[in-house]
């Protein structure tokens, strides 16, 4: 968890990534729910990171 909370630090796709995954409520079953949603591609390889999502 430390190497997320660094991320989001200075990573401002890893802070507006897990700002998406809360106001949303995403979780690692919601891949299909993410793909739909249109967004900046590095924003969606963010969140696919913090959620484990190969």
């Amino acid at each position: 968890m430390n190497s997320l909370r660094f991320k989001e630090t200075f990573y401002v796709d890893y802070s507006l990534a897990y700002t998406i995954i809360k106001q949303y409520g995403l979780t690692s079953r919601d891949k299909d729910k993410i793909e739909g949603m249109k967004m900046d591609p590095g924003i969606k390889d963010a969140i696919y990171k913090i959620l484990n999502i190969a």
